[in-house]
């Protein structure tokens, strides 16, 4: 494979995902605590203020009330609100996204489209938004970033360090084995 992105940034991202990356299929979580899955009864308690706390902390399940306000709008309505918002003209959204015309249109079109992941994520970085903002837009199509999936990883640490040139983005994807955006 050829790499696109220099070695240091290459080593530096693959810190990032080691030091978050969650299998799932060998911890399950439970409040606060991780429980290693092959059927062991002991539970090891996570320690207050490690990063596993403040991440189980951070990603407990919301209430049914903040889920009902949280999909008030739809993907759709939500995309196109925040294009009101933020005074943007569509055509440099989709283009600044990499997502073509025809497909925005019919995002734009149908209140009740439901977009791939990977589209929903496309549309967060071109608006360059922060990471909890991220989670709420992306939330408006049933998704969120999890610690389980290097490419939701990869796209944190972009995020984090305002990387939101889908074309760099994708240079850092293709360099981990990773699906593309927008392709």
């Amino acid at each position: 494979m050829v790499n696109k992105i220099d070695k240091e940034l290459f080593n530096e991202i693959n810190k990032y995902i080691k030091d978050r990356y969650i299998d799932q299929e060998m911890l399950f979580f439970n409040d606060d605590s991780i429980c290693a899955l092959p059927l062991e009864e002991k539970c090891l308690q996570v320690k207050e203020n490690s990063d596993i706390h403040k991440f189980l902390k951070k990603r407990r399940r919301i209430s049914e009330k903040d889920l009902e306000q949280k999909l008030e709008n739809s993907f759709s309505k939500e995309l196109l609100s925040i294009i009101e918002k933020r005074n943007l003209k569509s055509v440099d959204v989709y283009r600044k996204a990499n997502i073509d015309r025809k497909h925005f249109s019919k995002i734009k079109n149908n209140p009740n489209y439901k977009p791939s992941k990977i589209t929903a994520i496309a549309f967060a970085l071109a608006f360059e938004l922060d990471i909890d903002e991220t989670d709420d837009f992306i939330g408006k199509a049933g998704y969120k970033l999890t610690h389980s999936s290097r490419f939701d990883i990869i796209i944190e640490y972009c995020i984090e360090n305002k990387i939101y040139n889908v074309i760099e983005v994708n240079d850092i994807l293709y360099d981990f084995g990773e699906n593309l955006i927008g392709c």
